[in-house]
């Protein structure tokens, strides 16, 4: 092989090397731009107009289609800046405290608590900026304000606090929490919150039913078909509830349903052979549990 032979093929190997190289940077810049553009379209999609009394609140957004807002300053123009507004940094919970509410909001929850009574949010609590975010209606909710959604103009329009909410020791009736919490702890007490709530689900959606009991003591102890759950049987329904029982109780007495149509569950071990399994839709599982419409 000459030397000049040789050359060339260096030449054309650098000339290869070169070309690829450029081809990757120019795919890096691409990606990185359409990173910024993607990221910058999200933030706008994501903002969101809101005002209290007429006051704009800044730095609301939706996230998952819920309208969340700053608590500080939405607090602050709901009560005409007499509520008092602390942070805890080691329970990562804010509360908000006048004469006749206490609120409480913990970053990563899916709920607030006002005057005891658990408010689900639908979406999760968070930080952003160093600001605790949450969603309008609950905290609305709270001290009897009107929320006006306007889709034309992604706005909401808060209007100005009535009364505080009821406080949860006289809203809850304590026979229905009693018992709905002990049957959502004693067949759900190693679930996740979602789980809890969807045992909760079973027995509203059962209450609705014609087939079974209107009330929730009725639909638990009901045994026209036989004994309906195995807590009523083995006797763990008597047993005291967990933290966490109790407070999806609460919440599902507050309204929300995790599914309207779910009316059995099973383990996931015994869902394809169960009676459910067998004779129901599945709808969905959460957890160790298989639920069936």
């Amino acid at each position: 092989m000459t030397t000049k032979t040789k050359y060339n093929r260096i030449l054309t190997r650098k000339h290869k090397f070169m070309r690829l190289a450029s081809l990757f940077l120019a795919a890096v810049t691409i990606a990185v731009v359409m990173a910024l553009t993607q990221s910058f379209a999200v933030e706008a999609a994501d903002s969101v107009n809101v005002s209290v009394n007429g006051s704009k609140i800044t730095g609301a957004q939706l996230v998952g289609g819920v309208t969340c807002v700053p608590l500080r300053s939405f607090m602050t123009k709901l009560t005409n800046g007499k509520a008092s507004i602390t942070w805890n940094a080691e329970k990562r919970t804010a509360t908000v405290k006048t004469s006749d509410l206490t609120l409480t909001v913990t970053d990563g929850q899916s709920y607030i608590v006002a005057n005891g009574r658990y408010i689900w949010c639908y979406a999760k609590n968070y930080i952003k900026d160093g600001r605790t975010m949450t969603a309008v209606r609950p905290l609305a909710k709270s001290l009897g304000a009107s929320v006006t959604w306007t889709g034309e103009t992604r706005s909401v329009t808060v209007g100005s606090a009535t009364r505080a909410i009821e406080r949860g020791s006289t809203y809850y009736k304590s026979e229905d929490l009693y018992w709905l919490s002990r049957i959502i702890s004693a067949e759900s007490k190693g679930e996740p919150l979602a789980g809890k709530l969807a045992v909760g689900a079973v027995i509203y959606n059962r209450i609705k039913s014609p087939d079974y009991p209107n009330t929730i003591y009725g639909v638990i102890f009901d045994r026209k078909n036989g004994v309906q759950f195995t807590p009523i049987s083995n006797g763990t329904i008597y047993n005291t509830p967990t933290n966490e029982s109790i407070i999806a109780a609460k919440i599902c007495m507050e309204g929300y349903i995790i599914n309207d149509d779910i009316l059995y569950f099973s383990t996931v071990q015994i869902m394809n052979t169960c009676w459910a399994g067998r004779n129901r839709e599945y709808v969905m599982t959460i957890g160790n549990h298989a639920f069936f419409a």
